[in-house]
């Protein structure tokens, strides 16, 4: 894929995330200012990889996903961000180190605060600064296609409440554990960290679809 598809598709797929309802394939070129062909083509390749779907009179949004999808999603991303970790560990520099403080900071604060989407940024910077030290440029193309999936699915989870349960395997300590150059600590808690958050999304989505159409925000 041409780099400026492949920013055109970032920035696609970003938007879709802050709408709150589907957009035409007109008004995507009109924001982005490009012509109709590639956005077409970004379309295409999002709805062969099962991201999104699009219809003449229903626009394009992301598709509907099982909770069971969500569930593989998280432990697919725990077993491979967990090797990340461990790669990572012997590339990252001190200054990587501390932008890594420096984003669970910022993350912690936005959580404390209740700014869902600001923290949901900052996680996925943290996540991706790790993955970009493990040199693997393999496994960086593989996550792309995880990231997008289960960034979309944050649509779901927009009103997630984030004051309720706070993570025991917190990004602090991840990065206590890559600042003493562990790699195996830093790898199993990045594994337990994004397994406790894949439970608790399913526990509080399971919740949302038990309860009463009329109770939920």
């Amino acid at each position: 894929m041409k780099p400026q598809t492949k920013k055109l598709m970032s920035r696609v797929h970003r938007l879709l995330l802050r709408s709150h309802q589907p957009l035409t394939e007109n008004v995507l070129a009109s924001r982005f200012k490009v012509s109709l062909t590639p956005v077409r083509e970004v379309i295409k390749h999002l709805e062969m990889e099962g991201i999104l779907v699009s219809g003449r009179n229903r626009g394009i949004t992301f598709r509907p996903w099982q909770l069971e999808e969500l569930r593989h999603v998280y432990e697919i991303r725990a077993l491979l961000e967990s090797y990340a970790t461990s790669q990572a560990s012997r590339h990252l520099t001190e200054k990587d180190l501390k932008t890594l403080s420096r984003l669970s900071r910022l993350y912690h604060q936005a959580r404390q605060h209740q700014r869902g989407h600001q923290a949901f940024v900052l996680d996925q910077r943290f996540h991706e600064k790790i993955l970009a030290a493990s040199k693997n440029t393999y496994l960086v193309s593989v996550m792309e296609k995880v990231r997008l999936i289960y960034s979309s699915m944050y649509l779901r989870n927009r009103y997630y409440p984030f004051t309720a349960d706070i993570n025991p395997y917190t990004h602090e300590k991840i990065t206590e554990a890559l600042f003493r150059k562990d790699g195996r600590q830093a790898a199993s808690l990045m594994r337990k960290h994004i397994l406790w958050s894949g439970k608790m999304i399913l526990k509080w989505l399971r919740k949302e679809e038990a309860a009463p159409r009329s109770s939920r925000k």
